[in-house]
């Protein structure tokens, strides 16, 4: 036998996650624009705010700004209603590239596009701008030709935030404005009332209402307690999730929620994911890490013997406990925590057997999410690895393009079923 495949499975059941999924998906490629016109007319009330960055997100998009002047809630009313008077006039939008030296000279008042532009030209991406009226910005590009092109009722701007410059707490606070936006009107407005029925079953509220968990400050940011009722849910979870794993023909192993600090180097994970992982613990000079998954562990765990190929394949499943470091602007109740549980499966198999258990995979997940009455909300995405980004992938187009071929055909099986 010359090469044994790992898949690793994580499947779709974080605990208690599952309760509260209620995703929806619009937006178009309208967004971009928009985004000018927030800039031009929150610049109309401060002239001195300071652009950061303005990423197209699910249903529309946000800006965020350095502001001398702070804005409220209602100031929106007014910012919207310029905003689709610049639209009315019918600009242009164009682009071009731009050297770097030309950039930093046409942003050298803007001092978080100068670090973009610095950071774009390390990895010699090429730099591009777009304009429109009188505001012009770093983009890819994607925009509509003219503005007339976009329907003046059918965006809204949703709300402000704060966010940390580049999500770190040690940054510059700033202001963020989100906006929906979409093709028409009902729409937009079909949109605000899925909204409103998914807020009523927002986890936070829910957690709160049911008494389930709770967030305490003084345990620490993103560390979840689970209360005697919350238990007993994740109890109930953890048992139906071992059964389906094991009608899957899983054998189910218990690691340790730590690991040694050669382990890591081995995988991988101190070069390519130690920004997300806790500060090592010195224990007798060794050093030991909280795991933040448990791959390196299950892989240590097949290793232990010699397999024949009839053993194949093998397939490892764990509830297992995992710690990673969020920054604090990142938490979000119960989906963006510290310290969590994720039923982890990694499955050891033949090149021949890859295709069949790709297809096992997305049976066993489908049949999860009947079980817990979630099959109909549920959606497909297939992400693909970025070819030109070979320090975060494995250097070998053949073997993926070999692997992504065959999830891509268990995936249409999948979505069809």
């Amino acid at each position: 036998m010359s090469k044994v495949y790992t898949v690793r499975l994580s499947l779709t059941i974080i605990l208690v996650r599952v309760f509260w999924i209620y995703e929806i998906k619009f937006g178009h490629h309208h967004d971009k624009p928009l985004r000018g016109a927030v800039w031009l007319c929150v610049n109309s009330k401060d002239p001195k705010a300071k652009l950061a960055i303005g990423p197209v997100i699910d249903n529309g998009f946000y800006y965020d700004f350095l502001l001398s002047n702070p804005i409220k809630e209602t100031d929106l009313v007014s910012i919207e209603k310029s905003m689709k008077k610049l639209i009315g006039g019918k600009l242009d939008f164009t682009g071009k590239e731009i050297s770097k030296t030309e950039a930093l000279e046409f942003f050298k008042d803007q001092p978080f596009k100068k670090e973009l532009i610095e950071e774009f030209s390390k990895e010699d991406l090429k730099l591009t701008t777009y304009t429109t009226g009188t505001f012009t910005d770093l983009c890819r590009g994607g925009h509509v030709g003219n503005t007339s092109e976009i329907n003046p009722d059918a965006f809204k701007l949703d709300r402000i935030a704060g966010a940390y410059w580049r999500g770190d707490e040690k940054n510059a606070m700033l202001t963020r404005i989100y906006g929906l936006a979409f093709e028409t009107k009902e729409e937009l407005n079909a949109y605000l009332l899925q909204r409103e029925e998914a807020e009523k079953r927002d986890h936070k509220k829910l957690g709160r209402e049911l008494d389930l968990f709770l967030i305490d400050e003084k345990v620490g940011k993103g560390l979840p307690l689970w209360t005697p009722r919350g238990t007993a849910v994740k109890f109930e979870l953890e048992k139906f999730t071992r059964e389906l794993e094991r009608k899957y023909c899983y054998e189910h192993v218990t690691t340790p929620y730590l690991g040694a600090e050669e382990l890591y180097k081995t995988s991988g994970h101190l070069d390519h994911y130690s920004h997300n992982m806790y500060a090592p613990i010195d224990m007798d000079g060794d050093k030991f890490y909280l795991r933040p998954m448990a791959c390196p562990h299950h892989i240590r765990m097949y290793q232990r013997k010699s397999w024949s190929y009839k053993e194949l394949p093998v397939r490892y499943a764990e509830i297992a406990d995992y710690n990673r470091y969020e920054k604090s602007g990142e938490l979000m109740g119960m989906i963006r925590v510290r310290k969590f549980q994720l039923t982890d499966g990694h499955l050891f198999v033949t090149p021949e057997g890859l295709k069949d258990e790709f297809k096992q995979v997305c049976s066993m997940i489908v049949d999860g999410m009947k079980g817990l009455g979630l099959l109909d909300i549920v959606s497909y995405r297939f992400s693909k690895r970025d070819p030109k980004n070979s320090e975060k992938y494995y250097p070998d187009d053949n073997l993926w393009n070999h692997a992504e071929s065959l999830m891509k055909e268990a995936l249409d099986v999948c979505r069809g079923s």
